[in-house]
């Protein structure tokens, strides 16, 4: 009672098999632990390179709503931005 789950995340926005393998992980050990996850904490280098379209891109379906579904992790992510988010992505930081 009384507690706040977190599960932090960074430098993952490559849409990589490795992504998708961490993502799939979180997933199985929130379900594992039978406690909500009440938030997701972007901690840095969120993605990388342009994303047309913003949160309308395909990109961010496949790499962000996808991967990391509302069903698992149905509280707010709080977002730090890195270098690549902002360097790497112009514009991006708006996007986030």
């Amino acid at each position: 009672a009384g507690s706040l789950n977190l599960l932090a995340i960074g430098d993952f926005g490559s849409t990589s098999k490795d992504q998708k393998a961490v993502a799939a992980t979180m997933q199985a050990y929130a379900k594992q632990q039978g406690v909500p996850i009440d938030a997701l904490l972007l901690i840095g280098d969120n993605f990388y390179s342009k994303m047309e379209g913003g949160v309308e891109s395909e990109r961010w379906r496949t790499g962000f709503e996808e991967m990391y579904p509302a069903s698992a992790f149905p509280g707010p992510a709080y977002v730090v931005l890195g270098n690549h988010d902002y360097h790497d992505n112009a514009g991006g930081e708006q996007v986030q």
